[in-house]
């Protein structure tokens, strides 16, 4: 599971409990050295190695992300008497998400806090084994209470994020949870997590994920979003460029001309006429007349709009109406629930109805009118 970054934000990258050949690593071991850099996945420096200073047996070291968003790789290198030991794990490095968006795991956090099914969780103190979580703040409910919950890691260590696990007991007076199976890491002091599925009767991670994907995809065809892109240069040979795949529609299109400046290609409703024109078998544009062979070998620039698509990861964003998202998913977690409600409580019954009431009173607000030229491509 990679961890994100934003383009030229400055992250703290640290290398816990290092150990090679089986022996701890400390500031105080005699020819210890430990460099973290960031590489391409193709192996490329992106940013130097630089020396790691460490904290007992914790390295840490702080590189400047990148300014081009993209998949990379932060990888630290240990050498103790000159055996050495490579430690790597993914890194997107994603701009900031646009006003208005919602990542995934806001909403989340507002759909399963909604439902009384959400405790967040800081760990107050670093885990004995990578399988105990313990939070002397909010792990206060009797013991065994958070027996059969799902637990995600959702912040701290690079190697837990994401990370999902039951709770196979819980101790109230430790104040700590033990886990199934062992996180990919110990935990340390600050992670932050997510409980849902309360007392085994609320719902998992991947009931939330699949409602709220469910919800955008509800909306899909009347929220889409603006979009501009660019592609590679006309070539009247073939008459048409193939339109990218995530461009649901199209509305205009332009050349940019030898001066540097985008001009208009005018639309057509004949295939063989002057102008563009979208061939939706094909997923592609056609241009013909005087303007194909005008914008021969020049950029193209389509604008048009596209589908919001399922989100995947917690920074992950939509730029669909929240309310609407929350109170649909809600509305169809009380629905797939209905079948484990006892006969005759009619609450779940209840509760899904308002949710439909709210979703459907939102939807007006969360559709967006699309102009009239617009042009279905897929």
């Amino acid at each position: 599971m990679a961890t994100y970054a934003r383009p030229g934000e400055q992250r703290t990258f640290t290398l816990r409990d290092l150990s090679v050949g089986g022996v701890a690593v400390t500031s105080s071991t005699v020819g210890a050295t430990v460099t973290i850099g960031l590489y391409t996945t193709t192996g490329l420096v992106s940013v130097a190695p630089v020396p790691a200073t460490a904290v007992t047996d914790d390295w840490s070291a702080t590189l400047t992300m990148p300014t081009t968003p993209g998949t990379y790789v932060v990888t630290a290198v240990a050498t103790v008497n000159y055996v050495s030991s490579t430690f790597s794990e993914e890194v997107s490095v994603r701009a900031a998400p646009p006003p208005g968006s919602t990542t995934l795991m806001s909403l989340r956090r507002r759909i399963a806090g909604d439902l009384g099914d959400l405790t967040i969780i800081t760990a107050t103190v670093a885990g004995i084994g990578a399988n105990t979580f313990r939070d002397d703040q909010n792990l206060t409910e009797e013991p065994g209470a958070y027996k059969g919950r799902e637990v995600m890691l959702t912040g701290g260590t690079i190697a837990n994020l994401g990370v999902q696990r039951r709770v196979e007991s819980s101790s109230r007076d430790s104040r700590t949870l033990t886990l199934d199976r062992a996180l990919s890491a110990i935990v340390a002091v600050g992670d932050t997590g997510e409980m849902v599925n309360k007392r085994g009767i609320g719902f998992r991670f991947v009931d939330y994920h699949r409602a709220i994907n469910a919800a955008i995809s509800d909306m899909a065809d009347d929220a889409p979003t603006p979009v501009t892109v660019t592609t590679a240069a006309f070539d009247r040979g073939t008459g048409a460029v193939i339109i990218p795949d995530d461009l649901a529609w199209v509305s205009d299109v332009r050349y940019l001309d030898t001066a540097g400046q985008w001009r208009q290609v005018s639309r057509t409703s004949r295939i063989t006429g002057n102008g563009w024109q979208v061939d939706r078998s094909a997923g592609a544009l056609h241009i013909g007349g005087s303007f194909g062979y005008s914008i021969h070998g020049l950029t193209l620039q389509l604008t048009g709009a596209k589908r919001e698509g399922p989100l995947d990861h917690d920074e992950d964003v939509t730029g669909i109406d929240a309310e609407w998202i929350v109170a649909r998913s809600c509305y169809l977690l009380m629905v797939a629930g209905l079948h484990g409600e006892s006969p005759g409580s009619g609450s779940r019954e209840r509760s899904a109805s308002l949710y439909l009431q709210t979703s459907e009173r939102v939807r007006a607000r969360a559709t967006r009118r699309m102009p009239v030229n617009m042009t279905r491509v897929r």
